[in-house]
């Protein structure tokens, strides 16, 4: 559980300051919008990206533990 606190509060600081850089210091003030939905929509196929991928390694080693390496 500490792990998981410091983990998930250093992941708060990152996006925070991700989103303040694409947001403030690169989009014109007509454009903010359009940074925040790519934005937004690059952290959700990326996150659904490692997270499968997360998900996937975690099955397969669990498998793979309990199996004996059945092939």
């Amino acid at each position: 559980m500490p792990a998981m606190i410091v983990t998930q509060s250093r992941t708060g600081y990152r996006f925070v300051s991700i989103a303040s850089t694409a947001l403030f210091k690169r989009a014109t003030r007509g454009h903010t919008g359009a940074a925040s939905a790519v934005l937004t929509t690059v952290s959700q196929q990326i996150g659904g990206s490692f997270g499968t991928a997360i998900a996937n390694t975690i099955v397969v080693s669990s498998g793979t533990g309990v199996f004996g390496g059945v092939q």
